[in-house]
């Protein structure tokens, strides 16, 4: 079992909370471990949903008459006026909830404030670097992810590649079905793996369009749905005054598995090219997941200049102030053009930490550019080595 780094058990003394992230990313699982005794109110259950679905009042009633006053909901987008209730007995009875979801989408269209500001938000990621190597079972964690993404039930599947397009049918069928209500699955079906072809990339929300035969409006919305699913995230370019910079963003799946998958480059039978592109997609989650879960203050962008020189990402400061400059080569050897886009940058920002994340073996320092073994550099960031608290 992997012993995740995201502890909710002293959050949930003090307030309720909102735990998201994408099913099958172990929400569950972490809470049964977590809080086993608690209550739960299961909405996945039909049985349950129906119940409170028909007889408005009946969740309140419930929970009021119990004396243990901490509550799990899960999959609360699936009834979003139970929020109501969940309001009233926060402020009148003293109780406190942690309310899991896969999708705040529901929630939006519904109108629901979060509870105003009565709840933290939790997001959960796919497993990190460094809680892979709580359960590693003699694998390589960073060849696993980098290859088979970071989805618990797919690490540990005899059977990965038939669980894999198990799980993206039925998230297409639940998720998006359901809570996105989109006029046409296949042509979502369609932009979603191009949206994966294209992780990493810039976004060309015309060019998209083409090729997934809708409209341009149509794929900004499908760039929504995939946020507010948390199935992808747009990451925004760092500006600089002096070199101008591009203006638009890039897009990274959840999860490396998932967008390997789509793209048709899941498991073993992986290229340089293909492995390169993928170590990239793992070091952006590992910097977000490191940054959510410590909850620093702080952004991941990536820079770009209108020549094509460009660092993969910037790990920021309020979104202005840079602090970490990071480069990602999936090659064993890093040369000096390597480090041509990071040499740019620093003439900005000379106070500028700036990295390679390489294949390398061992680590190194060229023209004061750290040059780490990915591995290696990992384990440094969940040591609070390299973005700072």
């Amino acid at each position: 079992m992997f012993i995740r780094d995201l502890d909710l058990t002293q959050a949930a003394q003090r307030k309720s909370l909102f735990l998201f992230g994408p099913r099958q990313t172990g929400k569950s699982t972490l809470l049964r471990h977590q809080m086993s005794e608690v209550l739960t109110v299961n909405l996945l259950n039909e049985k349950v949903y129906s119940e409170y679905a028909s007889h408005p009042g009946l969740f309140y009633e419930r929970l009021a008459a119990q004396p243990q006053k901490l509550v799990i909901v899960d999959e609360i987008q699936k009834l979003p006026s139970l929020l109501n209730d969940v309001h009233l007995l926060i402020e009148e009875n003293g109780f406190r909830f942690i309310l899991t979801g896969s999708s705040a989408r529901k929630l939006k269209r519904a109108g629901v404030n979060l509870l105003g500001g009565r709840a933290v938000q939790y997001l959960l990621h796919p497993i990190t670097y460094a809680e892979f190597q709580t359960d590693a079972q003699s694998r390589d964690p960073l060849d696993t992810l980098v290859r088979w993404g970071g989805l618990p039930f797919i690490i540990n599947s005899a059977e990965p590649t038939t669980d894999m397009k198990a799980y993206i049918d039925s998230y297409l069928t639940q998720e998006i079905k359901e809570e996105a209500q989109v006029r046409s699955l296949a042509s979502f079906t369609k932009f979603l793996a191009i949206a994966a072809l294209q992780t990493g990339e810039q976004i060309n929300h015309t060019s998209m369009a083409s090729d997934a035969g809708v409209s341009r409006p149509t794929i900004t919305e499908y760039f929504q749905i995939l946020e507010d699913t948390f199935i992808g995230k747009q990451v925004n370019p760092f500006r600089t005054p002096i070199r101008k910079s591009v203006a638009s963003p890039k897009f990274y799946l959840f999860d490396v598995g998932v967008a390997n998958f789509l793209a048709r480059r899941f498991g073993t039978a992986m290229g340089a090219a293909d492995y390169g592109k993928a170590l990239e997609h793992l070091i952006w989650r590992e910097l977000e997941s490191f940054i959510s879960y410590r909850q620093i203050d702080a952004t991941v962008n990536y820079w770009r200049t209108h020549t094509q020189n460009e660092v993969d990402f910037i790990v920021t400061r309020g979104e202005t102030a840079p602090e970490v400059a990071i480069e990602i080569k999936g090659k064993e050897s890093v040369s000096d053009r390597d480090l041509k886009g990071l040499k740019l940058f620093s003439e900005e920002f000379p106070h500028v930490r700036q990295i390679v994340v390489s294949l390398e073996k061992q680590k190194r320092i060229r023209s004061g550019i750290e040059i780490w073994p990915a591995a290696e550099f990992l384990g440094a960031l969940w040591d609070g080595q390299i973005v700072q608290s």
